[in-house]
C-alpha cells in the first residue's frame, strides 16, 4: 500500500538510491540541482556506502535546502524505491541514476506534457549513451505513443528507468516496485502501469545513460536477463486472468514456467547479445566480436547475425 508522508507542497520529488558511486554522483546531483525546474526535492539514499558516498551527500545537503538525504544500511535499489517513494509528497515523481545526467530541460519539457495530457500516467525521455568521460557514444531514440508502446512492452523494455516520470496516483492502483523482482523492476512495474493507464516517452534526448564496467547493467546482466523472462511470463498470465500479484509461491512458478532447455539457451544469447552491444559501444571490438558470435552459435536469428556482420563490415 503507497502510504503518503504528508500533504504534497510542491508538484516534484525526485528519487535517487547511492551505492559507492562517489565519482559520478556529484555530476549526477548537479544536473539535477541545475534544472530549469526548480520546484523540487531531491530525495537521496545512501544505500550503506563505505566509500565516502555519505560524506559526499551530507556536503551537498548543506549547499542546497532541496536536497534530503537518507542514510541506511544496504537495502539494495528495489527495496530503497519503494522507501523513497513512501516519503514522497509529490503529485510527480521522477527517478535519476546516481551515474547519469539529466539534461537542464528535462523537468520541466516532462511536467509540461504531463499537465498537458493528464490521462499518461508515465512518461520518460530519449537519451544519448556516455562513457566513463561523458563522450556520447550514441543516441537511443525510445518509442513513442501510447497504443505502441503498451503493446511493445510485452517483449521488451521500451523505457529508461533514470529517465522516468510518474504521477504518483497510479501507485495507488499498480502497487510499488516488486521487491521480489531483484532486477528489472522498472520493466516490471512500467509494465503494470501501462496494463491500466496511458504510457509515452518523450522523443528528445533530455537523458544521458553512462555505460561503464561497474554499472548494474553490465554486472547483473545474466540475473537481469532472466528477471526479464520472469516478468514477460507474468504480464502473460495477467492478460489471461490466471494471476493478480506477486508473492513468493508465484515468483517460484514463474521461474519454473521459463526454465525451459530452450528458454536457457535463449536467455544465455541475449546475455552474449547485450554484452556485444555494450563492448562495441566501448570501442572493445574483439570483445564485441567474441559475443555477438556466442550469441549466433547460441540461437542462429537475423538479428544476431546482423550485428555479427554489421561488426565485421565496419572493423575488418
Amino acid at each position: 500500500m503507497l502510504v503518503s508522508a504528508g500533504k504534497p507542497s510542491h508538484p516534484l520529488d525526485v528519487i535517487m538510491s547511492v551505492y559507492n558511486d562517489r565519482v559520478f554522483l556529484p555530476l549526477a546531483v548537479q544536473s539535477v540541482l541545475a534544472q530549469t525546474w526548480k520546484d523540487f526535492r531531491l530525495l537521496i539514499a545512501d544505500d550503506g556506502s563505505t566509500d565516502g558516498t555519505g560524506e559526499i551527500l551530507d556536503a551537498i545537503a548543506q549547499q542546497d535546502a532541496r536536497v534530503f538525504v537518507l542514510h541506511q544500511e544496504n537495502m539494495g535499489l528495489t527495496k530503497t524505491l519503494n522507501k523513497l517513494i513512501r516519503l514522497s509528497t509529490a503529485r510527480y515523481i521522477a527517478r535519476q541514476d546516481s551515474d547519469d545526467l539529466s539534461h537542464p530541460e528535462r523537468f520541466a519539457r516532462q511536467i509540461a506534457y504531463l499537465e498537458k495530457h493528464r490521462d499518461v500516467m508515465l512518461l520518460g525521455t530519449s537519451a544519448h549513451i556516455i562513457d566513463t568521460d561523458g563522450e556520447v557514444l550514441k543516441t537511443e531514440y525510445q518509442m513513442t505513443g501510447s497504443r505502441r508502446l503498451a503493446r511493445a512492452l510485452r517483449s521488451r523494455n521500451r523505457f529508461i528507468h533514470g529517465s522516468v516520470m510518474f504521477r504518483r496516483q497510479c501507485l495507488e492502483k499498480v502497487g510499488l516496485y516488486e521487491e521480489h523482482v531483484v532486477t528489472a523492476e522498472d520493466y516490471d512495474l512500467f509494465l503494470r502501469i501501462s496494463e491500466h493507464f496511458k504510457v509515452d516517452n518523450l522523443y528528445e534526448p533530455l537523458y544521458l545513460y553512462r555505460i561503464h564496467p561497474h554499472s548494474i547493467s553490465v554486472k547483473k546482466c545474466a540475473m537481469q536477463q532472466r528477471m526479464v523472462a520472469v516478468i514477460r511470463e507474468a504480464a502473460r498470465l495477467r492478460r489471461k486472468g490466471k494471476i493478480n500479484s506477486w508473492s513468493g509461491d508465484v515468483y517460484e512458478m514463474l521461474n519454473r514456467r521459463v526454465s525451459t532447455p530452450f528458454r536457457k539457451r535463449l536467455e544465455r544469447s541475449n546475455v552474449h547479445l547485450e554484452l556485444g552491444r555494450t563492448h562495441r559501444l566501448n570501442g572493445r571490438i574483439a570483445d564485441a566480436r567474441k559475443d555477438f558470435l556466442a550469441a549466433v552459435l547460441l540461437i542462429p536469428s537475423p538479428r544476431r547475425l546482423y550485428h555479427l556482420l554489421r561488426l565485421l563490415v565496419l572493423h575488418r
